[in-house]
């Protein structure tokens, strides 16, 4: 059990991405309000709910993948019926220019389940933030 634990703790290192600490914070701050309520909705591991925006950790889970998607929806950025960003939502996020967006969308737009877009659209964010 601590080998399975290790691994998982460095590959959350290693997929870890360089957001200013300002920003982590900002994004951190932003996203309580609807953690409890989508950490329920998804039933994703607590751990990983509680470091994604604060510390950038970004491992492979499904289920944190539709927290992501479930936080979006909640802030309104995220249609996700349509599986379609509003830009001017998006636009209100801490760090986020249309030039990020733009990125960002262009690299995830063809990604047909939406919980994973929205998931790598919150890593692409990370890398050009």
């Amino acid at each position: 059990m601590r080998t399975v634990f290790a691994f998982a703790f460095v590959l959350a290192l290693a997929t870890a991405e360089k957001v200013p600490t300002a920003t982590q914070q900002a994004w951190d701050t932003f996203t309580k309000p609807f953690s409890a309520e989508c950490v329920a909705e998804t039933g994703v591991k607590q751990e990983y709910a509680d470091r994604l925006y604060l510390y950038g950790e970004y491992p492979e889970d499904h289920a944190l993948k539709c927290y992501v998607k479930c936080i979006s929806e909640r802030l309104g950025i995220l249609n996700a019926a349509s599986g379609e960003w509003i830009l001017d939502m998006v636009l209100r996020i801490p760090g986020i220019t249309s030039e990020i967006f733009g990125t960002c969308n262009d690299e995830t737009k063809a990604d047909p389940d939406v919980c994973s877009k929205s998931f790598a659209v919150l890593k692409c964010f990370a890398r050009h933030t």
